[in-house]
């Protein structure tokens, strides 16, 4: 295995749309929501009985219903360089928008790597807001996430996918969070992805290696999708080789 564990080192902050205040990283992040079976839970609207009696317990309901009628696009922002390739942090956001298109979550999407030529123009100055990213493209609304770590290994040696995010919905408009909701404790919906553990495989050519990132990078955005739209309880975590569809 050629990659070096993921750590938290201090680097670049993730984007704010609010006045500047200290941020504390959602505290749920590391142990709250593992694997897929928990990865759409609601962050702040806590749903009671009734709901869970309705969509059965085999359900998920969405943590947040974005607007039809307003047009969105993803921005994964990795400024502090978690994800190992371009092409991997592309997939994360493309394999997210196709999910919301194919569920009809929204009408229409802008292409996230329509962002790579506006954050471009922020290499040496201050970063936009991210309405502001998001208005440069003609979004209506942005769909934010926030790399905190992408990793095949927690050891460098034994191969266990994992990746962790903080996501938000910013109002390109108003600059609002709609979510989590303005009045929520935490201004960040956490979300930990977490692939199951493979005995006795290891990516170690380069293709190998790539092949297995673009696999995280496609639960990831199926993971990030699903936030928006009501979805199957997985039983179990997701295989590597399965395919990631809604």
């Amino acid at each position: 295995m050629t990659h070096a564990p993921t750590l938290a080192l201090p680097g670049p902050s993730p984007r704010t749309d609010q006045p500047p205040r200290a941020h504390t990283l959602a505290r749920g992040a590391a142990a709250g929501l593992l694997a897929l079976a928990t990865l759409a839970l609601p962050s702040c609207n806590i749903l009671g009985p009734a709901t869970y009696f309705v969509l059965g317990p085999d359900k998920v309901p969405a943590a947040f219903t974005l607007d039809k009628n307003k047009t969105a696009v993803v921005f994964v922002d990795d400024r502090a360089n978690r994800i190992p390739s371009r092409a991997s942090r592309e997939m994360i956001g493309k394999t997210c928008e196709e999910a919301l298109l194919e569920k009809r979550v929204v009408k229409d999407m802008i292409q996230s790597r329509s962002l790579q030529a506006v954050v471009a123009r922020e290499r040496f100055g201050k970063p936009m807001a991210i309405a502001d990213v998001g208005r440069a493209v003609g979004a209506d609304l942005v769909i934010y996430a926030w790399v905190d770590s992408f990793s095949m290994t927690a050891d460098g040696q034994t191969y266990l996918p994992t990746a962790s995010l903080r996501v938000k919905v910013i109002d390109c408009a108003t600059t609002e969070r709609l979510f989590p909701a303005p009045a929520a404790t935490e201004a960040w919906h956490p979300l930990s992805i977490s692939l199951p553990q493979q005995q006795g495989f290891v990516p170690s050519s380069n293709a190998e290696v790539a092949k297995a990132e673009q696999d995280l990078a496609r639960w990831v955005g199926i993971a990030l999708a699903r936030l928006f739209f009501e979805h199957e309880a997985p039983r179990t975590s997701p295989r590597v080789e399965d395919d990631p569809t809604p």
